[in-house]
């Protein structure tokens, strides 16, 4: 409409809420008019609250009722201690309502459902806002959530499935489960705060009878973000956020928030199926404290992450694994720092594609119930890449188990009771970026370790093992070792070594002259497959190490090929 060529509008081209309020306003002046529309849209929810009342029920319905469409439900601060008291499920119906609390945070003004069981809110309407406001369960200060029996907030939608929500500073207490999402676009953040419940935010499938439209089950677009979880659970059947199976998610974001003193419950568990995995979940920047339950337990969950992860333990109570992984199909995991780990660091079953990079468990093993290891990776996981891991301590091994066709490099294990790796198809390579190799489809075609060592006068030091793919192949060895003592002047030592495992009896052949001054050399066959090399000097001295092993043939070309380098 043109200023300069105004058109009357009628009371159809207008919207709801004005049209109505036009219809019901009779004769009334511009300024009352002006009113009853601004009150249709920013309603103060204590103005419908009788003094002294102990049942606040009617009156938020009453407001609820009057608020139209796109308005405010606006709940200013009580008598401190007092919340809005309800005994019947709110339930929203209209498009984009805001709940707004008027306290100084969500815990100065909060609604209070005191009947059990059932839901505080159901949102069936997209656009909701719940904003500045705490909800409380009815079953008092409970620890940890146990024997809460109400959901605070189950968001639903539209019958299509579209939420389209937003929580923000909000607070949720004394809850069953502070926030169900059944379906798309939800972004819970703004410091929002989950304490004493049994499950903080459960990602879910949608509503059966409720839940009609195409497009329902399509659970994608949600967030949580920037949110404090204290107290979650009171079994480790519980969960801080919980992504169901039958949510069926295509992909979500989980990042910013704080495990604070978590209880006894999980802190982010997803778990789809083999028929529907969740695809596409980003987990990052999340910080993890006092885990008395897995971390991280995450099942058929594929093509996605977790990342930039701190996990600074606890030394009492119950424990728990920092990850748990069960057939997850390309999961890249990468920048965790894990201190004071109950358990395993990192657990892997059936999980094709791996992608581990620059996870650092500090201590793990802290429950003294059972051994327990840096990485348990086993041979049901497929195709595994491995890059700068570390343990720093661990009652059990840094590493353990024999994934297929592996590949790890610059991965450090320090002080482990029962060894560094124990696996047949991963190479012990204990100190960091120190070994170079070549791969290729037949195996390890080169491998090259580095180190340097203190050596004794006179007494022999095993300074690497090498070993061959099988029985049937060969290998050729060079040993390098360099120093210089105080006494003798210069020490070293060149040698060649052609190596044929024979079947379980190693035989070891000189290839060439050796040059040797101020120090000897020795090789002796280890198990069927390998030699140990061991040096001598003639006067105490520092020297340096190199071993290069390259892969000779084989009996034929299906028996397995390949050498490795240990470094001792």
């Amino acid at each position: 409409m043109s200023i300069l060529d105004p058109k009357p509008q009628t009371v159809a081209g207008l919207d709801t809420a004005i049209e109505q309020a036009i219809k019901t306003a009779g004769t009334k002046t511009g300024a009352a008019l002006s009113a009853t529309y601004a009150r249709k849209f920013q309603i103060d929810v204590s103005t419908y609250v009788a003094s002294g009342s102990t049942d606040e029920t009617a009156a938020v319905e009453a407001a609820l009722t009057d608020v139209a469409a796109g308005g405010t439900l606006f709940f200013p601060r009580l008598t401190f201690g007092q919340s809005y008291r309800i005994t019947n499920t709110l339930t929203v119906t209209k498009a984009n309502l805001r709940f707004l609390g008027g306290g100084r945070d969500a815990y100065a003004v909060n609604i209070q459902k005191t009947t059990a069981g059932g839901t505080t809110i159901d949102v069936k309407a997209p656009g909701f806002v719940f904003d500045g406001l705490g909800i409380v369960g009815s079953d008092g200060q409970v620890t940890n959530g146990v024997g809460a029996t109400i959901t605070g907030l189950d968001l639903y939608g539209d019958v299509d499935g579209n939420i389209d929500a937003r929580i923000t500073g909000a607070a949720f207490q004394y809850l069953a489960v502070g926030v169900r999402v059944r379906a798309r676009n939800a972004t819970i953040e703004g410091e929002t705060q989950f304490s004493n419940c049994l499950k903080g935010v459960v990602l879910d499938g949608i509503d059966a009878v409720y839940h009609t439209g195409a497009n329902a089950a399509q659970n994608r677009g949600n967030t949580i973000r920037g949110c404090r979880f204290h107290n979650i659970g009171g079994a480790s059947t519980d969960a801080a956020i919980e992504v169901t199976s039958a949510a069926k998610v295509l992909h979500a974001l989980i990042t910013g928030n704080y495990f604070d003193s978590n209880g006894l419950g999980r802190h982010i568990v997803a778990t789809g199926t083999s028929a529907n995995p969740h695809k596409s979940i980003s987990i990052w920047g999340n910080k993890h404290t006092e885990a008395q339950a897995n971390v991280y337990d995450l099942t058929y969950v594929n093509n996605s992450s977790v990342s930039d992860v701190d996990i600074l333990g606890y030394t009492g109570g119950a424990f728990g694994n920092g990850f748990v992984v069960n057939n997850c199909d390309t999961l890249s995991v990468r920048n965790v720092l894990g201190i004071q780990i109950g358990r395993t660091g990192f657990y892997a079953r059936n999980s094709p594609n791996l992608d581990l990079n620059n996870v650092n468990f500090a201590q793990v093993g802290i429950d003294t119930g059972a051994t327990y290891h840096g990485f348990d990776i086993d041979s049901t996981n497929n195709n595994p890449q491995f890059t700068r891991l570390r343990v720093g301590t661990s009652p059990g091994y840094g590493f353990t188990g024999s994934p297929f066709n592996p590949s790890m490099v610059d991965s450090n294990f320090l002080t482990c009771t029962l060894g560094r790796i124990s696996s047949t198809t991963v190479t012990n390579r204990a100190v960091l970026g120190r070994n170079t190799f070549v791969e290729s489809q037949q195996g390890r075609l080169e491998d090259v370790g580095r180190r340097s060592y203190d050596f004794a006068a006179g007494t022999a030091l095993t300074v690497a093992t090498v070993t061959a793919g099988s029985t049937y192949g060969s290998m050729h060895i060079e040993v390098e070792f360099t120093g210089r003592d105080g006494t003798n002047g210069n020490a070293f030592v060149f040698v060649r070594r052609y190596v044929r495992p024979e079947n379980g009896v190693p035989v070891i052949a000189t290839v060439g002259t050796d040059a040797t001054a101020n120090a000897t050399i020795a090789l002796a066959a280890s198990g069927t497959t390998g030699v140990t090399i061991s040096i001598t000097p003639t006067s105490a001295l520092y020297g340096s190490v190199v071993v290069r092993a390259s892969a000779g043939g084989a009996a034929n070309s299906t028996n397995p090929r390949g050498v490795t380098v240990a470094m001792a």
